[in-house]
């Protein structure tokens, strides 16, 4: 049974809508990305979400009791008007019904969006009426699944995960290779409980921007950056990102990270230490690039601006809303937007104070890694060493951020997931195909996770591997988390078994001790210089790292 209605003409005389936000997120977005037509079927646990998309007074609804015939006539309604059709259907089994249509809409990239109520996670499994597994069920035949929580409609945090996530889904569904998308809502009762107040938690569009090779397609965002304080913030990068950044935009300052590789940009570990309240160096907008970065006081510092707008550039199946403000998604070639860019008239005294501020501070910084023995034997090594760099999580690579490395380094740190395996193994596969010299900075415990890479293969000649032995994960002896703990040095520095000497004479290596209280810099340049694989022990009394993280 098919009822159809016209959009309502009486829909604003009803003021009161459902008290739920997130019911109410997803009318709105739903909105903001063109759907017009929803198709609902009857029941009592999707009740929110048919009453919020009708009284919104956006979309043309049509009730169909089978859910099996409404996910069929939805896909026509995409078909025929080559635009996103979104379902509604209660809990239980009703979703299943959606799976035939659904397999058809992926093989013909059709727009469908199925919205399935769902009961609270706690009742799942528990013998509770019309409950199954909801989340993820039809994932073989959607681009995009999403499993809302009761709590994310209240809150804050939760919410505008929520609010991402079915951005994402939206954006997946409707552009780029389209097809359809599955957003499981949890719902508790009271189910219609009315409200005429306004939404407690306000939803954001975030915009995805599917352009050609050419400029032009940027022209409204080129211009909305005119007059803005604009800056460029770049993680781990691809080549052609590199290439295209190493480029100087006028009156954009660009902030990178070693494992950036891009040599003109204001290095992050010199001045993270020193941002502070200063009202003058926060930007309108900020441009992001690359994976994730290090540097946790940049990226706290940015989640207290006020009124960031946050524009990601690349491709990526997420939507990274890494400081909360993400406005839109760019999915194009680094070059072509920079190319772009570069005739936008951004803030020039902007540009100016950070360049100031980063004099400034990176002076300071120098002073800092002069000083401590550990940052100064960092340094040595990277004037010593001349090839490619890895550098393990934790410890070592905040250490590693503070110097100054050579333009020519191609610098390396696993940061899609930035966890401590296998961090040796990357380097020493990198090394086997390289034709540069390649050198590891690792902590001990990143070391003893991976000691098995040191018999997966014969060592390249070339390959050295820069042990920073501080009795275990130093990390946890300087941040707020566990620094005060009583528990510290059982459950979280753990000093490893990691007898260095030997392992080296059994794989191969030549090895080599460096103390960083009695530095003599000779042992560093054999280590580098000499002929063979390396294994260098630096040793590291704690009291030296307490200043620098």
């Amino acid at each position: 049974m098919l009822r159809r209605n016209p959009i309502f003409s009486n829909i604003m005389a009803l003021t009161e809508t459902i008290d739920n936000d997130v019911c109410r997120m997803l009318a709105s977005l739903a909105a903001d990305y063109g759907v017009r037509h929803v198709v609902v079927s009857p029941g009592t646990r999707s009740a929110p979400l048919a009453v919020v998309f009708h009284r919104s007074g956006h979309f043309c609804m049509h009730t169909v009791i089978d859910e099996r015939c409404a996910a069929f006539m939805a896909l026509g309604m995409a078909l025929q008007t080559d635009s996103p059709v979104l379902l509604i259907c209660t809990s239980g089994s009703a979703l299943m019904n959606y799976g035939p249509a659904l397999a058809e809409a992926y093989y013909r990239r059709a727009p469908l969006i199925a919205v399935s109520a769902d009961r609270p996670a706690r009742w799942i499994d528990q013998l509770d009426s019309q409950t199954m597994r909801q989340p993820g069920a039809l994932s073989a035949v959607v681009r995009h699944s999403v499993d809302i929580p009761v709590a994310a409609a209240s809150d804050a945090q939760l919410f505008s995960k929520a609010n991402r996530e079915v951005n994402e889904a939206l954006s997946e569904s409707i552009a780029g290779r389209r097809g359809p998308a599955h957003i499981n809502v949890q719902l508790d009762v009271p189910l219609t409980r009315m409200t005429n107040a306004a939404a407690t938690l306000q939803p954001r569009i975030i915009h995805s921007i599917h352009p050609k090779a050419s400029e032009a397609d940027f022209s409204d965002i080129v211009a909305s950056l005119a007059d803005k304080k604009v800056m460029i913030i770049c993680g781990d990068t691809t080549p052609e990102e590199q290439s295209a950044f190493s480029r100087t935009i006028p009156n954009i300052p660009v902030l990178s990270e070693a494992q950036s590789n891009i040599p003109n940009g204001f290095n992050i570990g010199s001045f993270d230490r020193f941002i502070n309240e200063n009202k003058a160096l926060e930007p309108d907008v900020i441009i992001t690039v690359g994976g994730s970065l290090v540097s946790a006081r940049l990226k706290n510092w940015l989640r207290s601006v006020k009124k960031l707008r946050h524009i990601s550039l690349g491709f990526d199946d997420n939507a990274a809303d890494t400081f909360g403000c993400l406005d839109t998604r760019v999915e194009c070639s680094a070059s072509v937007f920079v190319n772009a860019l570069a005739a936008n008239q951004s803030d020039s005294a902007f540009a100016e104070r950070w360049q100031a501020f980063y004099a400034d501070t990176t002076e300071h910084t120098r002073r800092l890694v002069a000083e401590n023995p550990v940052t100064e034997t960092i340094a040595t090594l990277a004037e010593l060493h001349s090839g490619d760099v890895h550098v393990s999580n934790g410890s070592a690579i905040r250490y590693a951020q503070m110097v100054e490395w050579p333009c020519d380094a191609s610098f390396m740190c696993n940061r899609g997931i930035s966890g401590i395996d296998g961090c040796t193994s990357t380097a020493l596969g990198a090394s086997i195909v390289s034709h540069s010299p390649t050198l590891l900075i690792t902590g001990d415990m990143s070391a003893a996770y991976d000691i098995g890479a040191l018999g997966a293969a014969e060592p390249p000649q070339y390959f050295r591997i820069a042990v920073l032995d501080n009795a275990g994960g130093d990390i946890f002896r300087n941040i707020t988390a566990t620094a005060a703990l009583p528990e510290l040095d059982r459950y979280f520095v753990v000093q490893p078994r990691l007898p260095l000497r030997l392992l080296a004479e059994a794989y191969g290596y030549r090895y080599l001790e460096y103390d960083c209280g009695t530095p003599d810099h000779s042992v560093l340049e054999q280590f580098i210089k000499g002929h063979g694989a390396a294994i260098l022990r630096i040793i590291i009394d704690p009291k030296y790292t307490a200043r620098l993280l």
